[in-house]
Formats: C-alpha cells, sequence, structure tokens
C-alpha cells in the first residue's frame, strides 16, 4: 500500500489511501476562504482514496492526536511543576569541574517575570526547596533562586531534560507515560518561564536555542492537548555567553480547530 504524507500549518502525519479521515468539503471557499465555520460542517469519515479519485476537494480535517494515559503516579505533580521550571529557568550545579557530580539545581527567576511561575515555586511543598534573592545591579531587578539539593530529583531531572540551554531536551520515554494533565504541568511552566502570549491571538509562543527542544516543545504541547508548530527556524540569532545561538519558536494554540488540506 502507497503511504501519503500530508502536511498543513498545525498537522503533519501519513496514512494509506484506505485510511479514514474525519473530515468535511469546505463551504463557499469564496466567500469563507479555508476558515472553518462550525456552523457550515457536515462531518463524516471518508476514506483518501475516495477524495482522491472523485476528484480533488478542499476539505477540512481533524488529525489532531488524543492522549488516553492514564495519570503515571511515579512522578507527583510537585515533580511536573519543578521539571517544567527547569526546562525554562533551570540550570544543574556540579561539585567538580568536569561536571560529573551533580550538587544541585536552581530555578531562576526575576521580579519582571510572571508571577504565576513564581506562586507555583513557592508552593512546592513535597519537595525540599530553598529559596533565595539578591539585587541584580545591570538589571536593577530582584533575583529569585529556588535550588533543591534532593538527589532523586536532580538525578531525574539531570536524566530527562540534560543540562545548559542549547543542549536541552525531553526524553521522549518519559513524556509518553503522562496523562494529557501531567503534560499540561510541565507545559505551563515551561510556557511561564520562556512562553510570551500573544496579545491579539489565542495561543503563546515558546522561545528556545535548543532545536531538539523546540521539536519537543510541539510533543509535548499536542500530548497536553494543544495544537502546536515550530516556525521561522533559524530565523533570530540570540548572543549571550555561550555566542550566537540561533533561536526556535513554537506556537501553540489553545483552541483545537480543524485543518485544511486538498486532496
Amino acid at each position: 500500500k502507497e503511504v501519503y504524507h500530508i502536511e498543513s500549518w498545525y498537522s503533519c502525519f501519513e496514512i494509506t489511501n484506505n485510511h479514514n479521515l474525519f473530515c468535511y468539503d469546505v463551504v463557499n471557499r469564496n466567500k469563507n476562504g479555508y476558515k472553518y465555520k462550525s456552523e457550515l460542517a457536515s462531518w463524516k469519515l471518508e476514506k483518501l482514496s475516495y477524495g482522491m479519485t472523485k476528484g480533488k476537494k478542499d476539505k477540512h480535517i481533524i488529525s489532531f492526536p488524543y492522549n488516553k494515559q492514564t495519570d503515571n503516579k511515579q512522578y507527583s505533580d510537585d515533580f511536573l511543576y519543578l521539571l517544567g521550571a527547569y526546562i525554562s529557568e533551570g540550570t544543574c550545579i556540579f561539585r567538580d569541574k568536569d561536571k560529573t557530580q551533580l550538587k544541585s539545581i536552581r530555578i531562576s527567576q526575576t521580579d519582571h517575570g510572571k508571577q504565576k511561575f513564581s506562586t507555583i515555586m513557592d508552593n512546592l511543598s513535597t519537595i525540599n526547596i530553598n529559596k533565595f534573592s539578591y539585587h541584580r545591579n545591570e538589571k536593577d531587578c530582584i533575583e529569585y533562586i529556588w535550588e533543591t539539593y534532593d538527589k532523586d530529583v536532580i538525578k531525574q531531572i539531570y536524566k530527562i531534560v540534560g543540562h545548559i540551554s542549547y543542549n536541552k531536551r525531553i526524553d521522549y520515554s518519559f513524556i509518553f507515560s503522562l496523562s494529557k494533565e501531567q503534560c499540561q504541568k510541565i507545559l505551563l511552566m515551561t510556557l511561564l518561564g520562556d512562553g510570551t502570549k500573544d496579545k491579539d491571538s489565542n495561543r503563546w509562543i515558546y522561545y528556545t536555542s535548543s532545536k531538539q527542544l523546540a521539536h519537543d516543545i510541539v510533543t509535548l504541547a499536542h500530548l497536553a492537548g494543544y495544537e502546536s508548530n515550530l516556525f521561522n527556524e533559524e530565523r533570530y540569532i540570540s548572543t549571550n555567553r555561550y555566542g550566537e545561538k540561533p533561536m526556535y519558536q513554537v506556537a501553540i494554540k489553545q483552541e483545537i480547530c480543524p485543518h485544511y488540506i486538498n486532496i
């Protein structure tokens, strides 16, 4: 059987020609364009081969993955929130110069950051976390630091995510073991750290210098029940103490809408 590759703005998948799609024909394309209008929708299951043999038509389809996993009891909510915070705002502290002996994990955020981030961090009661702050003269702000020395916690987080912003990634075997609600907790903290809410649209933009992490955030968002995609790859350059690095952006929609395709 032939496998067909279908790609749109928020969707990318491969199916055989006898695979059913949940779709409906685009109505009044010239008047409405490709914008989805629920009042015009007439949904039906239709094989890809039908649309290809009966004349090409513009269609809206539902192709969104559904996370049916139940809660993974191995991980507490506090651990998931801390993990999400580490993805965006965390670093590892080592006991030796060779960075082979983990000492602690630190999460940092200034008083210019999102208040909800600090509120959640301050209420992580099941993990032993120390908090301190200092004044950053160069930015004229208060820097808050949350640090944990819990050996099990820091080893797990280091194993799942790694270290240094442009080398971070998320272990797929870990996130695929979580429920939708658990993935939402991780995603929430990553967005509160390095995410920006669009003022004119119902979506977040997540920024990272790690190309792998950008792809992983797309996967995490899907497992959390949101549409997302990576765009403008390597278009923006960020300069910091590690040198010049491309910045990757992930758009995460808060609403799920059918996609337009042409078959």
